[in-house]
């Protein structure tokens, strides 16, 4: 028997032992003179809380009356939330406070009030005895008349006031100085220098000439979902908030300016410009905050404190402000931020749009030859040379691409574009190409051996060199056409111009069909489609979606498909926006490389549970029908990785791919398929009048948006289903904090549609 009580003695003491720093508690109490009175909580832990749970109550005068505030927001680890009167004092209570409320309230208390801290129902912590009156005597003072500060060993809330009555130091009325953070033996170590944004450059100049500049100095990037910017103006008479977007990569800012503003200066280099009223239309008397969900991590200026600070020779009126390079992270006191900061004359703004950081050392730039290619159309007389050049630097970096040998590239009988410069501007780590262009004055063929080199303009220092050993043959009898003008069939719907040379322009759609050593992919410009073909690798082309390439070769043919047999593809841009998919009720001719959405389909083999792979019997095709009663094909490519063996997600469904066509025989008429990119390009089929029965209309932001989507206002949203405007579901899930992902998804316009508990919203989104 007593082995047994040993071990519960154990159990207990561990879950004792885990408990602890483990929740909310109080950690400052002040009854101060007049309505200089403030209650704040802490968070110990070491991750942030969902305040949403919490409250505190105050039960006064022995219990005749309960007063409660529900807390909010998210509190980071080892930071406080603080509630005060509205009538505190400025400087002292108002400027720390993260809300301030007006009477009655559960901060309008005397000293003879009990106050709790509540998670959902369950009391956490006290201060006094509920339902009790009376000034509780505290050491060598009381709750009434003096602030009580939780001594550094506690580490947990205590519910009995004859115990907790020794966790405090008590000091007299109006000692403000503790308030706004808390020493615990909790306290988890200091955040580390470098790894959260901060401000780096504020700008108060004439007129609405005004921005905030926030930099990352950490060495990732940085979702800035989860960041606001705040002033609140004239001392607290009103505030305003904008709520970043996007990511924001290492080393980078994120540029906040008025609509207003300088065009030349200042709009070429913000990320955003706000109409008034917003964060950016402040006086320099206005404090400026830098918010981490509801956690202030940097400031300019002190909170509800209307005043002109002082920086340096100048102040936060009428100049502008400069990060100190010595700075790694954002200071809340600005007793201390005030000396971080150079400051400017007004209108000084050369230094917007990057920052000098000791976070991020400049670096030697380093430029180096990517790929050099030279193009020659003997019949015409004339090539050029294309250079791609691969850079990573800090600073603006100017590049002169210049001619260091080869025969008589630049005597009488060639001219040649001596030298080409490109400007890399800092953190620039993606290949720069030029053209230098070259004219044979002989009838003799033109000179291919031909040196380059690098040399940065500003040091003259010379990078290397490289010898243009690729060459293209460029001829006269390719036809430049659209794509429409090279679609030439005959009665069986095969081509009459087999074996002619074109030159097409168009953007690729899909994937490399063909993903081992050739090429079988789709172009499709304004005016149609067609397939790129080759047995090989044609010119190291990498199959991109998005990507502009123009493209020569031959017209050849395939089981009904026409093609371009490919003999060079040059990459013009890439990230292009792909058009819309032509909506469809099944694949025929005119749909053959054509991007196209089947509207309602399903699997006429209703035995069909997950997506056929290459392997016998299937080969990867799917037969499929439609309302009209019409069968085609369904044809997964080895090369769609993520969805062989994927399950079918449901009976009736909507279909994105590619058209196609494989038919052995004469005439070309049949054997019409649809090629998916990829998973995702197949969604359940929804009836959109369930859309059009959503009675809640909500909003959304950031909007448009790229990242992440959060549902604006009070309601708690559970479910969430993500339509495109045809009506496809193409996602769907859970909210976190009616906030979710929606990166994944291309670029259009979505309806949202979310669900709680008793109601339905809808939103519209970009």
């Amino acid at each position: 028997m007593k082995k047994i009580y040993s071990i519960v003695v154990l159990l207990l003491s561990s879950i004792f032992a885990s408990a602890q720093c483990s929740d909310l508690f109080f950690s400052e109490y002040s009854e101060g003179s007049s309505n200089n009175k403030y209650l704040e909580v802490y968070n110990p832990s070491g991750s942030s809380i969902d305040l949403s749970n919490y409250s505190i109550c105050v039960i006064g005068n022995g219990g005749s009356y309960t007063n409660t505030f529900q807390l909010y927001g998210t509190l980071g680890s080892d930071k406080v939330f603080v509630v005060s009167t509205d009538q505190s004092d400025a400087s002292s209570i108002l400027s720390k406070a993260d809300t301030a409320l007006s009477y009655p309230s559960v901060v309008h208390f005397n000293g003879d009030d009990a106050v709790c801290l509540l998670s959902g129902t369950d009391t956490i912590d006290v201060i006094g005895v509920r339902r009790v009156r009376e000034n509780w005597t505290v050491g060598t003072g009381s709750t009434k008349d003096h602030t009580l500060v939780r001594k550094a060993s506690v580490s947990a809330g205590e519910t009995d006031w004859t115990k907790a009555v020794d966790q405090w130091d008590v000091y007299p009325q109006n000692t403000w100085s503790y308030l706004g953070s808390t020493t615990s033996d909790c306290q988890q170590s200091a955040p580390e220098a470098c790894s959260d944004l901060f401000f780096s450059e504020y700008s108060e100049g004439s007129s609405n000439n005004k921005y905030l500049e926030v930099y990352n100095p950490s060495g990732s990037s940085i979702d800035l979902s989860n960041y606001s910017i705040c002033v609140i103006g004239n001392g607290g008479s009103f505030t305003n908030t904008f709520q970043l977007y996007g990511t924001l990569g290492s080393d980078k800012v994120f540029v906040v300016s008025t609509d207003q503003s300088d065009a030349a200066s200042i709009l070429s280099k913000a990320d955003t410009a706000l109409s008034y009223p917003s964060v950016v239309h402040f006086n320099g008397d206005d404090a400026v905050c830098l918010l981490s969900g509801t956690d202030t991590i940097d400031v300019i200026g002190v909170r509800r404190v209307r005043e002109n600070w002082t920086v340096g020779t100048g102040s936060t009126k009428d100049h502008t402000l400069v990060r100190k390079a010595s700075v790694s992270a954002g200071e809340t006191d600005w007793t201390k931020a005030v000396d971080q900061w150079d400051v400017y004359p007004q209108n000084t703004w050369s230094y917007l749009g990057s920052t000098t950081s000791d976070c991020h050392p400049a670096v030697t730039p380093e430029v180096k030859f990517a790929k050099t290619k030279y193009f020659v159309d003997e019949n015409a007389g004339t090539a050029f040379v294309e250079v791609s050049i691969a850079a990573t630097s800090k600073d603006t970096t100017k590049v002169e691409v210049f001619v260091t040998g080869g025969t008589a590239v630049n005597g009488t009988d060639y001219t040649i574009t001596s030298s080409t410069m490109v400007t890399f501007n800092p953190g620039d780590d993606t290949n720069q190409k030029v053209t230098m262009d070259i004219t044979d004055n002989t009838d003799g063929g033109l000179n291919k051996n031909i040196t380059l080199a690098l040399r940065n303009l500003s040091s003259n220092a010379v990078w290397g060199s490289d010898t243009t050993s690729e060459v293209v043959i460029l001829n006269d009898d390719y036809i430049v056409s659209d794509i429409v003008d090279v679609v030439q069939l005959d009665g069986d719907l095969a081509p009459t111009n087999k074996g002619v040379k074109y030159e097409i322009t168009g953007v690729v759609y899909g994937i490399d069909y063909d993903g081992n050593a050739g090429l079988s992919f789709t172009a499709i410009d304004a005016t149609s489609g067609i397939n790129i073909f080759n047995f090989n690798d044609v010119s190291d082309y990498v199959v991109t979606e998005g990507d502009e390439i123009t493209v020569r070769g031959e017209i050849d043919f395939f089981r009904g498909l026409l093609e371009l047999k490919a003999d060079s593809i040059k990459l013009n841009s890439q990230g292009n926006t792909l058009a819309s998919p032509t909506v469809v009720d099944a694949p025929s001719e005119e749909t053959e490389s054509e991007f196209i959405q089947l509207a309602k389909v399903w699997i006429t083999n209703d035995t069909t549970t997950v997506w056929p792979n290459n392997e016998s019997p299937n080969f990867g095709n799917i037969e499929l029908t439609n309302e009209k009663g019409d069968t085609f094909q369904l044809r997964i490519d080895k090369d769609i990785i993520d969805m062989q063996g994927e399950a079918v997600i449901a009976d009736t469904m909507i279909i994105t791919g590619i058209g196609g066509q494989y038919d052995r025989d004469a005439p070309y008429n049949s054997g019409y398929q649809i090629f998916p990119r990829r998973l995702s390009d197949v969604a359940a089929w929804v009836d959109r009048s369930s859309i059009s029965e959503l009675t809640v209309i909500c909003k959304v932001y950031p909007n448009p948006t790229a990242e992440n989507l959060t549902v604006i206002g009070t309601d708690k949203w559970d479910l969430y289903e993500v339509y495109s405007v045809t009506g496809i579901r193409v996602s769907e899930g859970s909210f976190v904090n009616n906030n979710l992902s929606v990166a994944n998804l291309d670029s259009g316009n979505y309806i949202i549609r979310m669900r709680s508990a008793d109601k339905v919203g809808t939103a519209r989104f970009m």
